[in-house]
């Protein structure tokens, strides 16, 4: 396993109740696969299982990194704060991998409400995006406030509106 092609660790073992047992990794292009192997009958189906593992892995699979556009969203409503809406924070990537081929089937269902409560603090969940390839959920990015919204109440209502009456 040393000499595949990418290997970037491995450990084996071998005891009478489990067999000859290996869990190696490798890494090629941005990807990283792990093959587990346990209960071989010998050293040499052990590594050889799972090198085929990992190429079955690298021939079949790739990586696509998923984002979601928060700017596009723009602001989701915000009542009884003292801000009308918050702006949603740029949410990570989300890694997935899929069978080559299929990253253009992956598709976003956005989960997002019309207006929240306030108040609303900063890095609070606001909604999410479902990912799905033909059906199956690969995961979900989730929606958080990108600022605080307080609670509006008399005094800030009151300041509000002398500020506004100053200005004039």
């Amino acid at each position: 396993m040393r000499f595949y092609p990418g290997c970037t660790g491995l450990k084996t073992g071998t005891t009478s109740k489990a067999g000859h047992c290996l869990s190696a990794s490798a890494t090629r292009d941005n990807m990283q696969l792990v093959s587990v192997i346990m209960g071989a009958d010998n050293s040499d189906n052990r590594f050889g299982g799972a090198r085929k593992l990992l190429d079955h892995g690298f021939a079949n699979y790739e990586n696509s990194s998923i984002t979601a556009d928060a700017e596009e969203l723009g602001q989701v409503k915000v009542t009884g704060g003292t801000k009308p809406g918050v702006n949603i924070a740029p949410p990570a990537p989300l890694p997935v991998l899929v069978p080559k081929g299929q990253a253009d089937k992956i598709t976003r269902t956005v989960s997002l409400p019309e207006s929240i409560e306030a108040p609303v603090k900063k890095g609070q969940l606001i909604g999410s995006v479902t990912i799905e390839l033909e059906g199956t959920v690969l995961g979900e990015i989730a929606f958080c406030a990108a600022d605080d919204v307080p609670e509006m109440t008399f005094l800030a209502a009151l300041s509000r509106l002398l500020g506004a009456l100053f200005s004039l």
